[in-house]
């Protein structure tokens, strides 16, 4: 039976939150599966969108700046 990943799969492998062998199950797939590879792909390139889309204001960025400071 083929293992389906979900979305929630894919960040734990993304964040190094599965266990050795859910990492090597899915890196596997990932490598010999073109479909899970794809729907990988399109859950990475959302989070780097993301990443690029949030930024803190400058305020935000003073305040953690003045706090490392004191």
């Amino acid at each position: 039976m083929k293992q389906v990943y979900t979305e929630e799969s894919f960040i734990r492998f993304y964040y190094g939150e599965c266990d050795i062998f859910d990492r090597l199950e899915i890196e596997n797939e990932l490598e010999t599966n073109v479909q899970a590879n794809h729907h990988y792909s399109e859950f990475y390139s959302d989070i780097l969108d993301k990443m690029v889309t949030l930024s803190p204001k400058q305020s935000s960025l003073e305040k953690i700046m003045a706090h490392a400071r004191s």
